[in-house]
């Protein structure tokens, strides 16, 4: 018989909420996004479920979290739109000769003073 040895148990920092002021795990977030999205499963519903799992989720709290990490969200991909505008741009310029640095640039230094209606004579191929 092995002798007898003492084990400490380490237990793993929690990770922080994406929502501020919040205790719900980035994985509870999707997981609320994924049923009410791909899932159709309404929020009484998965109170329900999550009460029977002996976890209390008043409709209230899950619609908070629901919002908020939708809006978390559609920060990140507003990051997407802006990177893929600029890439396609400037993928624009390469392919039509135009120097990307240049266009950018005077692009840039004009377009706070430039009317929202003519905007598109900014764009690469309108020089």
């Amino acid at each position: 018989m092995a002798p007898f040895r003492e084990s400490t148990i380490v237990t793993a920092a929690a990770q922080p909420s994406p929502l501020p002021k919040s205790n719900a795990s980035a994985w509870l977030l999707a997981s609320i996004q994924v049923d009410t999205f791909l899932d159709h499963l309404p929020i009484n519903r998965q109170e329900t479920r999550y009460a029977r799992l002996g976890v209390h989720l008043p409709r209230a709290t899950l619609c908070e979290w629901k919002l908020a990490s939708a809006e978390l969200l559609a920060t990140l991909l507003r990051g997407a739109r802006a990177a893929a505008t600029m890439y396609s741009s400037l993928g624009t310029c390469r392919l039509n000769g135009i120097e990307p640095y240049g266009w950018l640039r005077e692009a840039l230094e004009r377009l706070p003073a430039h009317p929202i209606s003519q905007i598109h004579e900014l764009l690469p191929l309108a020089r």
